[in-house]
């Protein structure tokens, strides 16, 4: 690789056809599902058996300042949209909104609420998805959840879906918000719509499977953890 300067600098490569085949995938795989691939779906995506080959070329990626990467954390990869312009990538104006890279602490589920044996269901963040800050109201401290369960349908939200969530601001939750509720009593976490009912909370499923029963408890024994923002879901 030549150098350049006194100090003994490398002067990057032009990109290859594979980086940019592969930076063109990302993009679009971003913006049609607003989380970053997998690396095996880059590897299938470029026709390359080899994940190692994947990261060194995404690491090219990174030295050309198209991208930046958190190495141990699963489909954690953010886009340089000015950068990729001065490359010769065709980037649209809504390309150019800041995006948040938003950790998904866990799962949550969307069923009968189910005890959650000795911690709660989130606890550090091995995904990340890839969400625009028009999105999310450019909110701090957005976490994302991922879906087991099809007591929301009705709302919109099918088992394996990402919800967005921001934590509430006191007073906030209004009835029928969406909202990610601890009951410390039954030592469990739920996904379900809020409504605050004299001393008590309901929290009501939306589905028409009559085995999703609403919960009613004291206030006192749910906590609001979050609200729902938006929901993302894979078209795979």
């Amino acid at each position: 690789m030549p150098r350049t300067g006194k100090r003994g600098k490398y002067k990057l490569r032009e990109l290859t056809d594979r980086q940019r085949k592969m930076f063109q995938f990302i993009h679009e795989y971003i913006a049609q599902r607003q989380y970053p691939p997998s690396i095996r779906e880059i590897c299938d995506a470029i026709g390359v058996p080899s994940s190692s080959v994947v990261n060194y070329n995404l690491g090219k990626l990174v030295e050309h300042g198209l991208i930046s990467r958190e190495r141990h954390a699963s489909r954690a990869i953010k886009l340089n949209y000015s950068k990729a312009e001065e490359k010769g990538f065709d980037i649209e104006e809504t390309d150019r909104q800041n995006h948040q890279m938003v950790p998904v602490l866990g799962n949550i589920v969307a069923s009968n609420p189910v005890d959650v044996g000795e911690t709660r269901t989130w606890l550090t963040a091995d995904e990340h998805v890839h969400v625009s800050q028009e999105m999310i109201g450019y909110r701090a401290n957005v976490y994302a959840l991922r879906v087991q369960g099809d007591s929301m349908i009705d709302s919109g939200i099918l088992d394996n879906d990402i919800v967005v969530m921001s934590p509430p601001q006191e007073g906030s939750v209004r009835n029928g918000d969406l909202v990610a509720a601890w009951i410390a009593d039954d030592n469990a976490m739920t996904l379900k719509q809020f409504y605050r009912e004299g001393d008590f909370v309901r929290l009501q499923p939306s589905s028409p499977n009559h085995m999703h029963q609403p919960v009613r408890r004291h206030a006192s024994q749910v906590e609001i953890q979050g609200k729902v923002l938006a929901v993302l879901r894979s078209l795979d």
